[in-house]
């Protein structure tokens, strides 16, 4: 059932309950008020047939006006203190009358409204309510103030207990089993009663809404399946093979020995069956289970080969310690060292004096709330003396207080574009020989020369030596004469892609653009750009949650499939404790003894709780690593969360189920 038609259900069911006891109890508040229920009571006398007392019926009546007054969606002032009033009343009425069965006293309160004769049916005191009325509305009572209160939760459980005790008689009076309703000081109580008692108890059952028993028994979840399934069988099937067999023992069809034996038999079969229906549920969860382990299991192989096989060099450093905490095999080949040899060395002395002064320069603009560019580029000196030219990709990684702590990289060697941007310096000294197109513009964009290559770029622009260069060319020409600096840009040209240089010669007022091909280099830097984006997605877009941790908790890299797990943004939870997320603190103890184990060097794989945004549940099954520095310091922890909060939900429903079986076959044993 879906959300709003199971919505509408609690709805009208929580009315129409209350609705029933306010009939009932009106009725026979009438009654009593007319003088009707007297006589039913002195009839009842010779017959048997209890009646309903008469506060037992203003009880009803008032509990059920309380209850339409809560499930309204808007209530003022005057509804809510006339609904306080009423459950006062309902809680005061039940606890005295309860106090006067158990103690035996009489308080004179029973027959303040109207009086009845000594020796009526099921009743130890004239117009008293029994002890199982008495109970009910004092749980009832006090159910009503809770509601009020807003102590839902609380306040539909009591809302069962009132349904549970009036199980009794109600079973009572189908089975005709007069011990269960008809003994004055223990189960006397009215048949009308019972009816409406178990109507209020169900209506704050549904008043709890979509967060309660009714909406878990309504949805289409496998415990609301579950449940659908087994409380019908549960509640029916007991009860009429009793039935039954009274019937047929007072029949005379056999006598009481072979009765209490064919109920024994009868719910024996009922729990074979149902334990049988369990036990195949449990086996499909535990196909779940394995199936969601298995795409686990290859999910976080996907994630490691991703990273260790990447073509860019891809690497974390701890500024704290001011190591690299992480390479993969594509950041050696870049450098030239090992693995190992990486882990033990400082990033920072890689790179070149002026490398590390604009990396502090990136750091303060960070610390002051600047967003510096994600890409810069840096000299990085391999093991061979050797100087490479890296672009890098960087995402900063901070603390509580929001420093930075750390970062995840991704290098790009462009030494080779480099190395083409120095030939062009070169090759401006060889313009007529130049294989490469060389151009010289005047200062308002007339074309006076070009190479043979050049002329093949002008020609593009459908001009030759003497033309004008198009439009945007004059507004570049008039900036780059404007701000007296060299400046860079790409053409195309016949499906061949040239870098071009241009230099201002500022005295002689022209420009000369200096051309060199780069068409294969820029299919390379395409191709190169195209798998880094397809590993970032990859990464990002994954359906499991990846986190690297602190050996404290503290995360240090989300990526957004975890924070969508957790109803944040990854900017929300970055720098967090990963304590504060917990469900409760038995999972936070759990999750101690993984530290503990990743510590020693262990993997872990577990399931955890978390505790949303919105304050649900969340439980996923994760595999955590640790992560050492080259000294073997535990660094932190890198993990998969694979949310399995449907599937645990399956599993808590069918360990509920198999616990009323237990308790139902135990019930079973004690009756033999």
């Amino acid at each position: 059932m879906d959300q709003d038609k199971s919505h509408r259900f609690i709805s009208w069911g929580h009315r129409i309950l209350g609705s029933l006891a306010i009939i009932i109890g009106g009725y026979w508040l009438i009654a009593w008020l007319s003088g009707r229920a007297g006589q039913l009571s002195a009839q009842g006398s010779a017959t048997g047939v209890i009646i309903m007392k008469t506060n037992m019926a203003l009880c009803q009546l008032l509990s059920g006006l309380t209850i339409l007054i809560i499930g309204l969606k808007n209530t003022n002032r005057l509804l809510r203190i006339t609904a306080l009033l009423f459950a006062s009343v309902v809680s005061v009425i039940g606890f005295l009358t309860l106090s006067e069965n158990l103690l035996h006293f009489d308080l004179g309160i029973d027959q303040l409204l109207e009086n009845e004769l000594p020796g009526a049916a099921g009743t130890a005191s004239p117009n008293r309510i029994g002890l199982i009325g008495s109970s009910s509305l004092t749980f009832l009572g006090a159910d009503l103030l809770l509601f009020l209160f807003d102590r839902r939760a609380i306040a539909a459980f009591l809302g069962s207990v009132v349904c549970i005790i009036n199980l009794v008689p109600a079973v009572g009076y189908f089975l005709k089993i007069s011990m269960f309703y008809a003994q004055p000081t223990l189960t006397g109580i009215a048949w009308p009663t019972v009816l409406a008692l178990i109507a209020l108890g169900l209506s704050l059952v549904f008043a709890r809404g979509n967060n309660g028993l009714i909406a878990k028994f309504l949805s289409d979840e496998p415990s609301g399946i579950l449940l659908r399934r087994l409380i019908p069988a549960i509640l029916l099937i007991p009860v009429v093979i009793s039935y039954l067999i009274l019937k047929g023992e007072r029949s005379g069809l056999f006598d009481n020995y072979t009765a209490i034996g064919a109920l024994i038999i009868a719910m024996v079969l009922l729990l074979l069956m149902m334990a049988l229906h369990t036990a195949r549920t449990i086996d499909s969860a535990n196909s779940v289970r394995r199936i969601a382990e298995k795409e686990l299991e290859e999910s976080e192989k996907k994630y490691r080969e991703l990273i260790k096989y990447a073509p860019s060099g891809i690497y974390e450093v701890d500024f704290r310690t001011q190591k690299f905490t992480s390479v993969n095999d594509s950041m050696c080949l870049l450098t030239g060292y090992t693995r190992e040899e990486l882990l033990t060395m400082n990033p920072f002395e890689m790179l070149d004096d002026e490398g590390r002064k604009a990396f502090q320069i990136r750091i303060g603009k960070w610390l002051s709330g600047e967003k510096p560019d994600e890409t810069m580029e840096y000299n990085v000196r391999a093991k061979d003396g050797h100087i490479i030219y890296a672009l890098l990709n960087v995402k900063f990684s901070s603390d509580d207080q929001g420093n930075p702590v750390g970062a995840m990289v991704v290098a790009h060697d462009i030494t080779e574009r480099k190395r083409l941007e120095n030939e062009i310096k070169i090759l401006a000294k060889f313009t007529s020989e130049n294989p490469n197109p060389v151009l010289r513009l005047s200062k308002e964009a007339t074309i006076q020369y070009a190479n043979e290559s050049g002329l093949m770029c002008i020609s593009k622009w459908n001009t030759v030596i003497g033309g004008i260069a198009p439009e945007e060319f004059q507004i570049f020409i008039k900036e780059i004469f404007a701000n007296d600096s060299t400046r860079t840009f790409e053409m195309e040209c016949f499906e061949r892609i040239f870098l071009f240089t241009a230099v201002p010669v500022k005295e002689g007022g022209y420009i000369n653009l200096y051309g060199v091909d780069v068409t294969e280099h820029r299919k390379s830097e395409y191709a190169l750009r195209e798998s880094e984006e397809k590993h970032r997605r990859i990464v990002e877009l994954s359906y499991e949650g990846i986190i690297i941790s602190s050996p404290e908790g503290q995360f240090q890299f989300v990526n957004k499939r975890f924070a969508e797990m957790l109803g944040y943004t990854p900017e929300e939870i970055l720098g967090k404790s990963s304590n504060d997320f917990f469900y409760n603190n038995e999972e936070l103890v759990k999750i101690q003894k993984s530290r503990g184990q990743l510590k020693k060097g262990e993997t872990v794989q577990k399931d955890t709780k978390f505790r949303r945004k919105d304050g649900s549940l969340l439980c996923t099954l994760y595999n955590a690593t640790p992560l050492f520095d080259s000294k073997g310091f535990h660094i932190g922890n890198l993990a998969m969360h694979t949310d399995i909060t449907e599937r645990k939900n399956f599993e808590e429903a069918l360990a509920r189920s198999e616990q009323r079986l237990r308790e139902a076959l135990e019930s079973g044993n004690i009756g033999i």
